[in-house]
């Protein structure tokens, strides 16, 4: 029922953001792009290994071998229950994990973003995608580019408040040319505190839909969430 939303996608999320504006371009407002690669051959092709399927060893080898590749990106002291979290989703989907980055990767924004006529925020954070997003710059017909070095997988947990400031400053601008839109604030890059067991909210599917599950009252500082 919304007339216009603004839309953020994170890696692939930006992928699938991208194509609802090209699809819907009357209901997105303006979008927020974390990570927009244009790889070049030999880029693609290291992602295309990287993340082929690696099959279910009845060893378990392959959780191992992903917490070890994921470790190369998280910024010093991130949290192990946000790698785990990570871990977690990659095996949600069983033996068809693999399919969503093929997806992911037959998706080209460097044939997509100059079809993009919105106003367009693309976020550039340090981490495996920061050199091929680099290279979307010239692809923006209204957009830019913020570059966060200090951020990488796991930043919208890590400096929640540094995002919304990012976000509500592009978000609340009142034109739709971004040479209105000013400099970002940099960004605090000072964790806030986490609880060490995991994320405070959750989502599960129900006969009746989905619930949303979290920590309320006494007993979730027992570590028992009430739904």
């Amino acid at each position: 029922g919304a007339a216009r939303i603004a839309v953020v996608g994170v890696h692939t999320g930006s992928k699938v953001a991208l194509e609802l504006a090209l699809q819907r371009p009357a209901l997105v407002r303006r979008l927020v792009l974390v990570s927009a690669p244009v790889y070049d051959a030999a880029e693609l092709a290291r992602q295309l290994r990287d993340y082929a399927d690696p099959g279910i060893p009845r060893d378990g080898a392959h959780m191992l071998a992903r917490w070890r590749f994921l470790l190369r990106w998280p910024p010093p002291g991130t949290p192990p229950w946000l790698l785990q979290r990570a871990i977690a989703e990659t095996l949600r989907a069983g033996p068809r994990a693999h399919l969503g980055h093929a997806a992911a990767f037959a998706y080209h924004h460097a044939d997509n973003l100059p079809a993009l006529r919105h106003p367009v925020l693309v976020v550039n954070p340090g981490d495996d995608l920061q050199v091929p997003t680099a290279r979307a710059a010239p692809l923006l017909r209204n957009g830019r580019i913020v570059a966060m070095p200090g951020w990488a997988h796991g930043f919208a947990d890590l400096d929640t408040q540094g995002f919304a400031v990012l976000l509500r400053g592009f978000l609340d601008g009142p034109a739709d040319d971004l040479s209105a839109f000013p400099p970002p604030r940099t960004a605090r890059l000072q964790p806030a505190a986490l609880p060490e067991e995991g994320p405070r909210h959750d989502f599960v599917a129900t006969p009746l839909g989905l619930a949303h599950v979290a920590p309320a009252g006494p007993r979730a500082a027992r570590g028992r969430p009430l739904v």
